[in-house]
Order: C-alpha cells, then sequence, then structure tokens
C-alpha cells in the first residue's frame, strides 16, 4: 500500500453534542418555603413568639396585659444572568446548532445557582429586626462538630449514626415538626456505610438509599449535592439539616429565557436567561450545621 495513503485519512466528527459531567437541576428548591413572586428590593417577614399564661393567684384582680414577643427576619435578592451568541456562520461549520444545547447548558447553571443560595442562607448570616440590622449566626447549640462522639474520646469523623440522631435531637428539641431534611455529599452516604455503629438493618438501608431506592434514613429525607462548602485547608464538608419551613426562598423572577436575533451583531441569534433570587434563614432553631471531614 502507497505510503501516502495517509493523505485520505478523515476525521470523523459526533452529530450530537454532550454535556460534560455536572449537577443538571436544583436539588434543594422543593424542600424549603417558597415565596414566588417577590418584589422589592427588600423583603421583611414578621414572626410571632411564645405566648404563654401565667397562673392566676388572685380573686377579682386586673385582666392581664402581656406582651406578645415579635421578630421580623430581612429577605433580600439578587440578580443573576447568562448570555451568548450563536453565529450563524458557526452552524454551517458544525454538524449541528448549539442553540437548544446552549438553552439546556443555562438552565443546568441556573439550577445550581439555587442551591448555592439556599445553602448559603441556611448557614450564612440572617438579618432581622425592624431594619434587618441585626445579624443572627447559628449558635453553637445547632451545630454539630467535626469530632461529635456520642460516648469516649471525642474523633474526628465524616457522616456518622451519631452525628445524625444529635442533628435529629437538636431539631426535634426545638418542636420544628416532622418535614426534616438533610444536605450532604456523595462521601457523607458512603461513610455511613464505614460507620462501626451501623447496624445489619442500618446496612440495608444505607445500602438502598446509595442505590437510590430511598431517599430517607433515620427521619431525614437525604439531598445529594456537591456544592456544599467544602475547607480545602482540613477537607471539612459543611452539611446541614433543616425544618422545611425554617428557610424561605424568594423568587422575584424565575428563570427566564428569551433568544433574539442582534442587529449589532450581524443579526446572529442571541440567548439570554436571567432570574432574580435570594434566600433567607427563618430561625437558627430549624438548621442545624454537621461538619463532616472528607479526608482520605
Amino acid at each position: 500500500m502507497s505510503t501516502q495513503i495517509t493523505t485520505a485519512f478523515k476525521n470523523t466528527y459526533a452529530s450530537n453534542v454532550e454535556h460534560i459531567a455536572q449537577q443538571q437541576e436544583s436539588r434543594l428548591r422543593a424542600f424549603v418555603r417558597l415565596d414566588p413572586g417577590y418584589t422589592g428590593e427588600k423583603k421583611f417577614i414578621d414572626q410571632i413568639g411564645k405566648a404563654d399564661p401565667q397562673l392566676v393567684t388572685d380573686r377579682h384582680g386586673d385582666s392581664p396585659q402581656n406582651n406578645t414577643p415579635h421578630s421580623r427576619r430581612m429577605l433580600t435578592t439578587s440578580d443573576y444572568d447568562l448570555g451568548d451568541i450563536v453565529d450563524d456562520p458557526d452552524k454551517i461549520r458544525t454538524l449541528n446548532d448549539p442553540t437548544n444545547d446552549y438553552a439546556v447548558a443555562f438552565s443546568e447553571g441556573f439550577g445550581r445557582e439555587y442551591d448555592r443560595v439556599i445553602i448559603a442562607a441556611a448557614t450564612g448570616v440572617a438579618y432581622s429586626d425592624k431594619t434587618g440590622s441585626t445579624s443572627n449566626s447559628l449558635a453553637a447549640v445547632n451545630k454539630v462538630a467535626v469530632n461529635y462522639v456520642e460516648s469516649g474520646s471525642a474523633a474526628n469523623s465524616d457522616l456518622t449514626v451519631g452525628k445524625l440522631r444529635r442533628a435529629k435531637e437538636i431539631l426535634t428539641a426545638f418542636e420544628t415538626g416532622k418535614d426534616h431534611h438533610i444536605a450532604v455529599t456523595a462521601s457523607q452516604i458512603h461513610r455511613l456505610l464505614r460507620d462501626p455503629e451501623v447496624t445489619s438493618a442500618d446496612y440495608t438501608a444505607v445500602k438502598a438509599l446509595i442505590n437510590g431506592e430511598i431517599t430517607s434514613y433515620m427521619g431525614f429525607q437525604f439531598h445529594q449535592t456537591e456544592l456544599l462548602a467544602l475547607d480545602s485547608s482540613t477537607d471539612y464538608r459543611t452539611c446541614f439539616a433543616w425544618a422545611r419551613n425554617g428557610i424561605i426562598l424568594g423568587e422575584g423572577k424565575p428563570p427566564t429565557t428569551e433568544m433574539e436575533k442582534r442587529g449589532d451583531k450581524r443579526f446572529n441569534l442571541y440567548i439570554y436567561m436571567c432570574m432574580t433570587l435570594g434566600a433567607v434563614r427563618m430561625e437558627e432553631e430549624k438548621v442545624v450545621e454537621i461538619t463532616c471531614d472528607e479526608s482520605p
């Protein structure tokens, strides 16, 4: 065969575009309290505290005048957008029109942004009082330390059955209801199987959780996302558990897509997507931060 046959070699290309591995939707949006149609730069949500009766110790006494406690939380939103241009000549030079794939990629990105906003609100600073001037952070009682153990010497660990029990105890003690959720990464779910406290029954349940056969364990509905904050210097991951009504998601404008030909860009198609979004933790008692050690 001629040594020049390589001149006739040809390249082949896939007839479709593949999207790289990524979280393709919001994992948390459906499990917090949604406030759609949010308007304004800031929104104040009023709250009423506990009002307990007092013992009557006299006859014909004055009617009581108790001061029912009031508080409020401040919800603010931010704007997000994405845009790109599809040049008409590029459609000729490629095997497929990337327009739809761009729109899909944008939508997936906005889904992840929902979760980033919720995560930041859950464990970050929440602002309260009349003008939103008071900052509120999670107290130590609402945190499960990285080295938490139910008995014995403290030792760093990833997610354990003991940490789950402690988080459940905190939420239950604060009378937060029964609709409890937990955000974790793949590491926490898999490390549960290596927890020496896991019984044979637990093993079966966690195995089903890993296989996607169930989504709940120990009273929590599990939501896996790799977007949770990781301290790269310590390999500490900040997971959190919450009661559904403990976090409000303000959706000023849901993700909206626009496509139009741009006269200033040689009439090429411009794809644009935007949204307005914000979230706030309503009560510190309704969120529990769980620090997990993902060290190898």
